[in-house]
């Protein structure tokens, strides 16, 4: 008589599941481009400023980024005793530069609180009105990304450096090299 053969049960391991860590992603290409959007506040020797503005950011190694963008400062400001306001305009204007940036940063970590890192330039055309002269800055930059979702992130950053250019002493006998330091938060979109 033949013996009964009884089922074959196979028994399979659990499987693990390991949390995903919420934080950047990169697309399907593999290259990530960021896309900052920020408002602060900044001082270039005694004047201050609103800034607002927007910026690319190329994620070109696991940890390393390449920035560029623009920024508006604008600032309030009294025309001096002894210079004439010109015909039809207030004697206490609005004046807005609009420097354009680019930097490089480091992100040490992964996850979704991402501290950065670096330094760039900044180039300031037509900061004195009628005149064809480029100012410079150079400036280290750090914050901090908090990823609220693998496309957008929360941001705070801060920057110090310095601008220079021959014409500056034109407005308000301002010294034509300063101290240019800047706060800001914004909203970064990831594509």
């Amino acid at each position: 008589q033949r013996a009964k053969r009884e089922p074959r049960v196979r028994e399979r391991a659990p499987r693990e599941r390991t949390p995903r860590a919420r934080g950047p992603r990169t697309s399907r290409s593999g290259v990530a481009i960021d896309v900052t959007g920020r408002i602060g506040f900044a001082k270039f020797q005694f004047l201050n400023f609103l800034t607002y503005g927007v910026e690319a950011g190329l994620q070109v190694a696991p940890n390393m980024a390449v920035l560029a963008g623009l920024e508006a400062y604008s600032t309030r400001r009294s025309i001096p005793e002894g210079v004439e306001p010109a015909a039809g305009t207030a004697a206490v204007q609005w004046n807005t530069l609009v420097p354009l940036n680019i930097a490089a940063v480091y992100r040490p970590e992964e996850g979704a609180l991402r501290p950065f890192a670096g330094g760039g330039i900044q180039i300031i055309p037509g900061y004195v009105k009628d005149s064809t002269a480029l100012a410079f800055g150079l400036r280290g930059l750090g914050g901090v990304d908090y990823a609220v979702s693998d496309a957008v992130s929360l941001s705070v950053s801060a920057s110090a450096g310095f601008w220079a250019g021959s014409e500056w002493y034109q407005i308000q006998n301002l010294l034509n090299t300063g101290f240019s330091g800047q706060i800001g938060a914004g909203a970064v979109m990831r594509f």
